[in-house]
């Protein structure tokens, strides 16, 4: 199910040192975040209270790191979305502002080739093929798959609540 069509790049010469990968749970947890205006998020500094959000506004603030997305992120993302059913139009904005959210960062949209394989499950594994090929150090999730894998390869694998804590 492809709602838009996003960039892939492929250049990462140019993103600030501190690479991190959200999981589709995060992304998840702060769209629907029941409460508040879907899908607007505040700017930095992020005053929710609620962790996922918290961390995505962050990214706003390009200076303490580069998000990195993957269109099988993306897609997860959107196929969620439409079975708890959001209009597809509002789907298609939504995720449009993530990919906008992800280059203000200074990140990427890319799609990595299969490097892991740590996980029991596959999609985690995806997940961390795109932490592995875009050099992030940080991932940030709340599957508790990936979080008993923390540290991997030399990399943090951390709540949204965790990460907050380090990078504020």
């Amino acid at each position: 199910m492809n709602h838009f069509n996003y960039l892939i790049q492929k250049d990462f010469s140019n993103t600030p040192a501190l690479g991190v990968v959200f999981d589709v749970n995060v992304y998840l947890d702060a769209l629907l975040y029941i409460g508040d205006k879907f899908p607007e998020l505040v700017k930095v500094p992020p005053k929710t209270g609620m962790a996922p959000r918290d961390c995505l506004s962050l990214a706003f603030d390009a200076d303490r790191f580069s998000l990195h997305i993957s269109p099988h992120i993306i897609e997860n993302i959107a196929d969620v979305l439409h079975k708890v059913g959001l209009p597809s139009k509002l789907i298609g904005e939504s995720l449009q502002a993530l990919v906008e959210i992800v280059q203000v960062s200074g990140g990427t949209v890319v799609a990595p080739p299969r490097l892991a394989f740590d996980s029991k499950d596959f999609e985690d594994n995806l997940v961390l093929d795109l932490l592995k090929y875009t050099d992030s150090k940080v991932l940030v999730t709340s599957d508790k798959g990936l979080l008993a894998l923390n540290p991997w390869n030399h990399r943090l694998i951390l709540s949204p609540m965790d990460f907050l804590e380090h990078i504020l």
